[in-house]
């Protein structure tokens, strides 16, 4: 090898090392600070079941229940949502033990008046994420007795159950992330 293709060679590997011990510390600060600004949040898979004869949908973070279920003859659709396992906005559930229906709220006082009502507090099932990350959306349907509420991160389907004679009533809470299979 001759003598200028030697020294660009040396020249080219020490212009990388010194690249090298520069981009490290400073991707290493730029990685703190992200972490920093974005703690690493526990999370929890909120489970969607669907009841073929009641057509209503049911949503649990517990494995347990979602297997009871489908041992039951519910069939399970997907995971619904992506929920934070703790934050300051709690999800209750609520059952209607003439109808059998569930009701899902981050509203203490839409559950006190439910309750009023006949419908039995079932507590805090999930949670809210409190930095809003994926909007989940909620819709009733007036025309029936169980099943009138759906709960989705999916504008589309939001959108085609309106389409078809739901009402809108927003935003229900938000995910961590939305759903999937």
């Amino acid at each position: 090898m001759n003598r200028k293709l030697s020294s660009r060679l040396l020249s080219l590997v020490l212009a990388l090392l010194l690249l090298a011990l520069v981009i490290a510390p400073v991707r290493a600060l730029a990685d703190e600070a992200s972490s920093a600004e974005s703690p690493s949040v526990s999370t929890e898979d909120v489970y969607r079941l669907y009841n073929r004869y009641s057509g209503e949908h049911f949503y649990t973070a517990s494995a347990s229940e979602r297997d009871y279920l489908r041992g039951i003859g519910w069939r399970y659709e997907r995971v619904g949502w992506v929920a934070p396992a703790k934050s300051n906005t709690p999800i209750y559930r609520l059952y209607n033990p003439y109808t059998s229906d569930h009701h899902y709220t981050t509203d203490k006082n839409e559950v006190t008046v439910m309750v009023g009502n006949g419908w039995k507090d079932e507590g805090i099932k999930f949670y809210s994420d409190d930095k809003e990350t994926v909007k989940l959306y909620r819709q009733f349907n007036p025309y029936e007795v169980i099943g009138t509420n759906n709960y989705t991160t999916d504008a589309s389907e939001r959108d085609a159950l309106i389409r078809i004679g739901w009402k809108d009533e927003g935003i229900g809470w938000y995910a961590v992330g939305a759903g999937f299979s």
